[in-house]
């Protein structure tokens, strides 16, 4: 019978160490892979099997490597069974294996056998994943840019390069050549964005500052970036990693504005969603908050609006994480304008939780304080005193709670504010008075439903 391929963590239960149990288990699949290797027949009766199951077939193909008295003869068996198999079926973590473990022993074999699978029928269209088992160097960079330029493999399976350490021996200057390259190709800044943000993960883990030229990488593709549908889910978090690592300074302030400009529009045709832009917004407004301002709400009140339509998507309150002095510094340069658009997009009452009273945010009474006009800004707060969607009790409670806040400012020493709060007082008790006895209709009616 068949040696299975698949070795159970059960195995090692009395190893209390799961490090230890993981490499006791790929280290008895490698050995497995050499027995399996020394004999041709069971590798023919297995071949099927291990091109399509599951378990630590990576780990296997690299026994394989080590076993076989003749590599380049099992690597052909090997594409011979792969040209046999179903795609839907396929699985090539063993040949990864056993490239990965070949390139240690026989670096140029390995790269023969790359070479020709960049352009072979059979593995071209699969030559990405392939390539993800061995660094790229020199050599493997241009083998991968005359891939791209084959158009044999599908332009997402280039993101497979970004997996494990391949893109580790690539000079900075040539994966921004590979990046844009990518990006080039239909549907290929997805893939490229995805490499990138991988890339800028494994710098963030060494703690070290980003090379100019990945710094410019980034750059390139958040100036080609245009948003749409099609986009996968974890999208906006790789463009909020590219974004905070290298959108800084003078050269990324433009790009950021173009981004939101790019965003808001997109938004309001329809192109893209306002939902699902968080990531990107709070790195934006982190790293260019002057810029990310401009871009959402610059050009007067119809750009305003858009970009409010926008944020209006975005959870938390990225605006309150500026530093004051550059949120009002951006502010005063059109003081009549820009204070009541803020006020308009920020939070601006809050409470600690459900019992406890609300209370105005920090920012909005800053926002208040230095506004030249307040009641503008006023207005804009008290236009939040009725939740949007998916509030819990009554309305008629929550716009009672919320019209209290009002007698904060009775002690302003401004007229105009004050006659404004005395007007808004007597307007929202009779708003509370209409919508209690709208609630009171209704919870009759409701009753009598149910009599």
């Amino acid at each position: 019978s068949s040696p299975s391929l698949h070795v159970d963590f059960e195995d090692f239960e009395g190893d209390d160490d799961p490090i230890a149990r993981i490499n006791r288990t790929l280290a008895k699949a490698g050995k497995l892979g050499e027995v399996v290797a020394m004999d041709e027949k069971i590798f023919e009766e297995l071949s099927a099997e291990l091109l399509t199951g599951r378990g630590n077939l990576f780990a296997f193909g690299g026994g394989l490597a080590r076993g076989a008295e003749d590599t380049a003869s099992m690597w052909k068996r090997m594409v011979a069974r792969v040209a046999a198999t179903p795609e839907d079926q396929l699985n090539l973590d063993l040949l990864c294996g056993f490239l990965s473990e070949l390139y240690v022993r026989d670096s140029e074999l390995t790269h023969a056998i790359l070479d020709e699978a960049c352009v072979c029928p059979t593995l071209g269209r699969r030559y990405p994943f392939l390539q993800r088992a061995v660094r790229i160097d020199k050599r493997g960079f241009g083998r991968v840019m005359r891939s791209l330029a084959l158009g044999k493999a599908p332009v997402s399976t280039y993101r497979f390069l970004s997996y494990g350490s391949g893109l580790d021996a690539l000079a900075p200057v040539d994966l921004r050549v590979l990046l844009n390259e990518i990006a080039s190709k239909q549907d290929g800044i997805e893939t490229a964005t995805a490499v990138l943000s991988m890339r800028l993960h494994v710098v963030n883990e060494t703690q070290t500052e980003p090379a100019h030229d990945i710094l410019q990488a980034g750059r390139d593709l958040m100036k080609q970036f245009e948003f749409t549908k099609e986009h996968d889910h974890s999208e906006d978090y790789r463009l909020g990693s590219i974004v905070k690592a290298c959108l800084t300074g003078e050269d990324g302030a433009a790009i950021a504005g173009e981004l939101c400009h790019k965003l808001k529009h997109a938004v309001s045709s329809f192109a893209t969603y306002a939902i699902g832009h968080n990531d990107l917004l709070n790195s934006l407004f982190h790293i260019q908050p002057s810029a990310t301002l401009d871009g959402l709400f610059a050009g007067g009140v119809k750009e305003a609006g858009l970009g409010l339509r926008v944020l209006d998507h975005v959870r938390g309150d990225p605006i309150s994480g500026i530093p004051e002095n550059v949120l009002f510094g951006w502010c005063d340069q059109e003081p009549e304008y820009r204070y009541p658009l803020i006020a308009g997009a920020i939070t601006a009452i809050h409470s600690d939780d459900e019992k406890a009273p609300p209370q105005w945010t920090q920012l909005a009474l800053l926002l208040l304080q230095r506004a030249p006009d307040r009641v503008m800004v006023l207005r804009q707060f008290i236009g939040k005193f009725r939740p949007r969607s998916g509030w819990s009790g009554a309305l008629a409670s929550i716009l009672e709670a919320n019209a209290k806040l009002l007698s904060d400012f009775d002690g302003y020493q401004d007229a105009s504010l004050l006659e404004f709060v005395r007007g808004e007082k007597v307007r929202l008790a009779q708003w509370i008075a209409d919508e209690r006895q709208r609630e009171a209709a209704e919870d009759r009616q409701r009753n009598e439903r149910f009599e």
